[in-house]
Parts: structure tokens; C-alpha cells; sequence
């Protein structure tokens, strides 16, 4: 090999390999989101949850519960600033057939969502004090994510809402 080539190789390569050093691979995050992200992440799913429209006759009063939802609803950031705060909504339904369920486009689906509750899901710390970074950097949460939350909580029925502090959460891939 040419020694011209072989120095713009070399070149190009300390060029790549400092980028990805002093950029990474993406964001770095911050240790207390990590912590605090590990704590609060269940590695698997937990078992027996339960839909949004289901858990508004459970909690007819303040109750444990395992809700499976999709984060977000509509056109509004499901996000709130500076907390760990988030909204979810009904999750489609899977009718069997093993292909991905859009549940946008199915009208079974498209009905249950407008006729469920949502819920407002709020983490907070030990001494009760919601915690200070938003949920989408907290959990690494998108819009339209499917969910598992695990925690206790109400409804209220004057703004048809599930309030709910989240003891745990699950993010299904």
C-alpha cells in the first residue's frame, strides 16, 4: 500500500476515534439519573397488569395497582419539565395475530382509548417530594411507549384520571 494512503488512513482514523471519545456514543448521563433510573427500573415485566379502563373500578378508592398504558395522548407533551411526571393513556389491545398492533389504526382500539381514563403518573422521592428531573430523561421515555407502572393510587372522578404515585416502572423494548 502506498505510504500516502496509508497516512490519510491512519489520519482518518485518529480523527474518528478522537470524535467518539470526546462525544461518545451519544449523551452522557448524569449519575444521580442513573441511580436513581436503576432504582426505580424493573428489569422484567411484572406480572398482572392491567389496562387503564380496568383499574377506574379498582380504584374507586386508594389501591396498590400494575397498570400497562402508553406514554402520552394525543398532540400534548405527555412531559412535564423538571419532574418526574408523565402521562399515560390506554395501550392497544393485542387481538392475536402476532404482527405489530397499530393500535392508531384499529377502530376497536381507536374506541377503548377514547373512552378510558388517563393517568397522571408521578415519582417522588423517599420523603415524598416529586423528583427533579423530567420522566423522559429520567426513564429514557419516548412518546408512545407501552409501559408497565407499578405503584398506588386514586381516582379521580370529576377529571375521569387515574392519579398515581409510581413505586416501579417497566419500558417494554
Amino acid at each position: 500500500m502506498p505510504k500516502w494512503i496509508q497516512r490519510d488512513f491512519t489520519v482518518a482514523s485518529l480523527v474518528l476515534i478522537t470524535g467518539l471519545f470526546t462525544n461518545g456514543c451519544g449523551k452522557t448521563i448524569d449519575p444521580k439519573v442513573l441511580q436513581l433510573r436503576n432504582a426505580l427500573t424493573a428489569k422484567v415485566e411484572p406480572k398482572d397488569s392491567i389496562s387503564l379502563t380496568d383499574a377506574k373500578t379498582i380504584l374507586a378508592e386508594e389501591a396498590d395497582v400494575v397498570l400497562l398504558g402508553r406514554v402520552g395522548s394525543g398532540d400534548l407533551d405527555p412531559f412535564e419539565k423538571g419532574k418526574a411526571m408523565f402521562v399515560l393513556s390506554e395501550a392497544p389491545e393485542d387481538h392475536g395475530d402476532g404482527k405489530g398492533h397499530d393500535g392508531s389504526e384499529c377502530p376497536f382500539c381507536k374506541r377503548k382509548a377514547d373512552e378510558a381514563p388517563l393517568a397522571q403518573i408521578e415519582f417522588k422521592d423517599p420523603s415524598g417530594t416529586p423528583i427533579a428531573y423530567a420522566a423522559n430523561e429520567l426513564f429514557g421515555l419516548r412518546k408512545g411507549q407501552i409501559v408497565v407502572v407499578q405503584g398506588r393510587g386514586r381516582y379521580e372522578k370529576d377529571t375521569d384520571t387515574l392519579v398515581i404515585q409510581g413505586k416501579g416502572i417497566f419500558v417494554r423494548p
